[in-house]
């Protein structure tokens, strides 16, 4: 699994403190992207000049051999009785498609592209939320008209009207917040699952902060599984113990996702419920899917889960099947730790899974080892880059988008090993026999022009 019970809640415009596929959007981005803080991890040093730097993601070699507790595979013995030393495979150079350069103008194009045809699904949600970033405030204007609009005093499309007020609420429009919080207690009252109303109560503060936490409180308690992630990961990063009546009964009932019981455990184990411990131990003497759990513990912040997700690690490993487990708590664990003084540890302990065994070094490790500060990743992280943005037209971009938003966090999208694939992601092709609008292809190409426009 991918992402967290309710992963959309990742693209925040403020510092987190981020990936599975249990359910649909969610709090990546503290309430949101992390995406506004230039540096990443607790290794502030910079990743290298660019004479440094040269070595593009096109090519194979890597440096991260030195570090044998990141690699898998390794060498014959050396005739002289030396230890063998772990080397990583040499991949094939990938062939990205020809791109020009992007230009600044060329970057706020496609981003703004977005605009002219908005609707309540994560690619526009993702596209305004980068343009907020950037500090166009004009967008306001287009939320009011687009996503705003009214018939007989009541919105025309309650999906739209929430990701419109979130929007705003990020924008700092004052009047937003109690118009969110009329418009959750409507769809609480009409049981309508609107699951982006929790994303936009998760960005309320100040004089409406209390009365919001109560109404998520509510949310939380939903039938439907994806609002109730939401809400539950929004009640767990704002810290609030509105919800603490209900969060011991979602993680006991085994009828919910277990992602959504793993998120719900996090709430627990971050706001100091009393019984946290103790659900804890319930939720992993269960039959829950392992990795669905460490999926739904991914909140930012959240790192008394961590106990929790070694244990599970630890019983996947003794079992020799831990593959799953290991992904779901690279994402996780870059997701709790980003940007924070933590980031060190948690590469410690997936480099000690990888340690006990080698086969688990994969696309995930480079990205969680990257995203946690592993500078000596960098080259790999771009050749990573580089062949899901090139294999993007055959499967769903998520992984290419978290990394082109790594990127815009570091200001790399014109260092030379990762220029190349940000080109590509601007321009990537529609992809062929998707019913509909091919939603991830456009929020690839918008993430490609934030991480641009970023990198100035």
């Amino acid at each position: 699994m991918r992402l967290s019970a309710s992963s959309s809640l990742r693209t925040s415009l403020t510092p987190s403190t981020s990936t599975s596929t249990s359910t649909s959007l969610a709090l990546t981005l503290t309430l949101a992207l992390a995406l506004l803080l230039p540096g990443c991890g607790d290794d502030p040093a910079p990743e290298g000049d660019a004479a440094a730097t040269a070595a593009t993601a096109t090519t194979g070699a890597s440096d991260d051999a030195a570090d044998p507790a990141t690699a898998s595979g390794t060498q014959p013995e050396r005739p002289s009785g030396r230890e063998r030393v772990s080397e990583p495979p040499r991949p094939e150079p990938v062939v990205l498609p020809d791109a020009p350069d992007l230009t600044d103008d060329a970057a706020q194009s496609e981003i703004t592209s977005a605009l002219t045809d908005l609707a309540p699904e994560e690619a526009s949600r993702a596209s305004l939320l980068y343009l907020a970033g950037l500090g166009d405030r004009s967008i306001a204007d287009v939320v009011r008209r687009e996503l705003l609009s009214r018939d007989g005093g009541e919105y025309d499309d309650p999906a739209a009207a929430a990701l419109g007020l979130e929007v705003l609420l990020v924008l700092g429009e004052a009047d937003a917040a109690p118009e969110a919080i009329a418009l959750a207690r409507k769809l609480l009252e009409e049981e309508d699952e609107v699951e982006g109303i929790a994303f936009a109560l998760s960005r309320v503060t100040g004089e409406h902060a209390a009365e919001a936490d109560e109404v998520l409180a509510e949310l939380a308690n939903s039938d439907f599984d994806d609002t109730a992630g939401a809400a539950v990961e929004a009640i767990a990063i704002r810290g609030s113990k509105a919800a603490e009546a209900v969060l011991p009964g979602i993680v006991a009932d085994a009828e919910r996702y277990d992602a959504l019981r793993g998120t719900a455990l996090a709430a627990m184990l971050m706001t100091g419920h009393e019984r946290a411990a103790t659900s804890a131990d319930a939720l992993l003497a269960s039959d829950a899917d392992g990795s669905e759990v460490i999926a739904g513990l991914g909140v930012a912040g959240a790192a008394a889960a961590v106990p929790y997700i070694e244990r599970i690690m630890d019983r996947a490993l003794a079992e020799g099947n831990a593959g799953l487990e290991f992904a779901d708590a690279c994402y996780t664990l870059a997701e709790i730790y980003r940007g924070t003084s933590g980031a060190a540890g948690a590469r410690k302990l997936i480099q000690g899974w990888m340690a006990q065994d080698p086969g688990l070094d994969g696309d995930e490790a480079t990205y969680a080892l990257w995203t946690l500060g592993d500078t000596s990743r960098a080259d790999a992280a771009a050749r990573l880059l580089a062949s899901e943005v090139a294999t993007a037209a055959r499967h769903d971009a998520e992984l290419a988008i978290d990394l082109l938003e790594e990127v815009a966090r570091r200001g790399l999208a014109r260092d030379p090993r990762f220029a190349k694939a940000v080109n590509a992601a601007a321009i990537a092709p529609t992809r062929e026999n998707i019913p509909g609008i091919d939603l991830s292809t456009q929020q690839l190409r918008a993430a490609a022009a934030y991480a641009y426009l970023r990198s100035r």
